[in-house]
């Protein structure tokens, strides 16, 4: 009977060595955390109907301008020159 073995959830994964079952796990994590339905580019995301309003939304929280208050501002400094 092997020393380790992989609880994760339909894994059966065993083994005697605790350096290859830590590789193992650690592809566990790696796995789960890898995004599921990214963007290639930054414009891609900018141009996603469900992630630009939480990017606006996060903008406004940290202190920011919104994307159109920053576009109004900008035509009122070209303006005044």
């Amino acid at each position: 009977m092997a020393k380790y073995a992989c609880k994760g959830k339909g894994c059966g994964f065993s083994t005697d060595d605790l350096e290859e079952f830590v590789r193992h796990l650690v592809g566990h994590r790696q796995e789960a955390s890898a995004p599921k339905g990214t963007h290639r580019s930054a414009r891609e995301y900018l141009e996603c109907p469900q992630c630009k309003p939480k990017f606006e939304k996060a903008l406004v929280e940290r202190g920011w301008k919104s994307p159109e208050e920053a576009k109004a501002a900008k035509k009122e400094r070209q303006s005044a020159l």
